[in-house]
């Protein structure tokens, strides 16, 4: 089950797995905000009103309370730290779907 508060805003082309929970209960504003291109690997956590940049990769079972506005960065842990420079642009398999 992924688990997303209504006010969240999440960018485009993100990949969200199972077991994510993202936001705060009830009808807060102290909602997260997800760039363009965010991997969120599964049982992922993301609370409180954080920002995350485009192209950041957020590793499986991390707990993010703090922003991370630097793109192309990989994040994991309990609670989340950049662990890497490489972020989402190596995870992602882009293809040509243009004939």
């Amino acid at each position: 089950m992924i688990v997303v508060n209504g006010n969240a805003r999440i960018g485009a082309f993100c990949d969200i797995h199972q077991g994510v929970n993202i936001g705060n209960h009830g009808n807060s504003d102290n909602v997260p905000e997800i760039g363009n291109n965010v991997w969120i690997g599964p049982g992922a956590k993301l609370f409180w009103k954080n920002s995350y940049s485009r192209w950041c990769a957020i590793g499986a079972n991390a707990v993010v309370n703090r922003s991370f506005n630097e793109p192309n960065k990989s994040v994991a842990g309990i609670p989340a730290k950049i662990v890497s420079d490489k972020g989402n642009r190596n995870i992602r398999v882009y293809t040509n779907t243009i004939n």
